[in-house]
């Protein structure tokens, strides 16, 4: 998930220097933004490590990360326990489910993703077709399928199969297999990049002819085109970012991003933009970086104005 993170780390220098060159904190007299940046190495046990001497040090207002779901549950049981308030783009429904008081989540629950490529799906299809529903057995996977399940319902899809399989697996042919024979007119992947970039080329080479409603991760990702080449058209996914939503920062935004490091500002590392910009509001609210007062300004944050 490195390539992930990168683009993350990316988004959020990008907000850093946007915040420090309007003025800093303007609270706390122009007070510069100075991120600290630790890889966690697609680790549960590095993570809570990187965690544990990051936040046990003090010097922190508020922490941000993991983008995948599974560290991000680790990273956030360490900052609610020494009081550090936590944002993430990550979207496993446990992360919010817990009740914890200094976890932020600023993008949709994977259950939320789930029922948007169902409701996608039927208003590209009408009602009533065949779907085979398929998951990483990860947080972000089981979370998500949930959703998808739920919303095959909602819109009168018949789920003729639902399949957890390991993430990371380095052969997709069993699990095509099983597509194959359920028979779909669609299929709702929910994938990391390699994962879906082995799906998607077994689907080919078995000639299996089902629609696809990806659920965000490995589809949006840029690296999904590059290496699927023409083979990646047609094939949709939901997000929760892009370059036309509702917001006329947006495209300034996305310019100034591929201007930097070459590539478009995809949806994860558009959420850690915005992330930056969260905590920034919260300490200029708080006007302080004690970051239970951090905390407490961002519980009032209002992203409605």
């Amino acid at each position: 998930n490195a390539r992930f993170g990168q683009m993350c780390v990316n988004a959020i220098r990008l907000a850093v220097d946007d915040i420090n060159n309007a003025g800093g904190i303007k609270s706390l007299g122009g007070a510069k933004m100075n991120p600290i940046y630790a890889d966690i190495q697609s680790e549960t046990s590095v993570t809570r490590n990187q965690a544990e001497r990051l936040m046990a040090a003090g010097n922190l207002a508020a922490a941000t990360g993991c983008y995948v779901s599974t560290f991000t549950l680790v990273a956030t049981e360490v900052a609610e326990r020494y009081k550090i308030p936590f944002v993430t783009g990550s979207v496993a429904d446990k992360l919010t489910d817990r009740g914890f008081k200094y976890t932020f989540q600023v993008s949709p629950k994977a259950s939320m993703f789930g029922e948007m490529q169902m409701d996608f799906a039927a208003k590209m299809a009408g009602r009533g077709k065949r779907a085979a529903v398929i998951f990483e057995d990860t947080d972000y996977g089981t979370a998500t399928s949930k959703g998808v399940i739920e919303g095959a319902k909602k819109v009168g899809f018949e789920v003729v199969m639902s399949e957890p399989y390991v993430a990371k697996f380095t052969d997709a042919t069993p699990l095509v297999n099983k597509i194959k024979a359920s028979k779909p007119d669609f299929l709702f992947p929910v994938s990391y990049i390699t994962d879906a970039l082995l799906i998607i080329r077994a689907m080919k080479q078995m000639n299996v002819n089902a629609g696809i409603f990806g659920g965000g991760a490995g589809y949006l990702i840029p690296d999904f085109f590059k290496d699927m080449g023409k083979d990646a058209n047609y094939v949709f996914s939901v997000a929760s970012w892009n370059n036309d939503i509702n917001c006329g920062e947006v495209p300034k935004i996305a310019e100034a991003y591929e201007k930097k490091y070459g590539e478009f500002l995809m949806e994860h590392a558009g959420e850690a933009y915005v992330m930056m910009w969260v905590i920034a509001d919260a300490l200029e609210r708080a006007a302080s970086t004690d970051p239970v007062k951090v905390r407490d300004a961002m519980a009032k944050t209002n992203l409605t104005k």
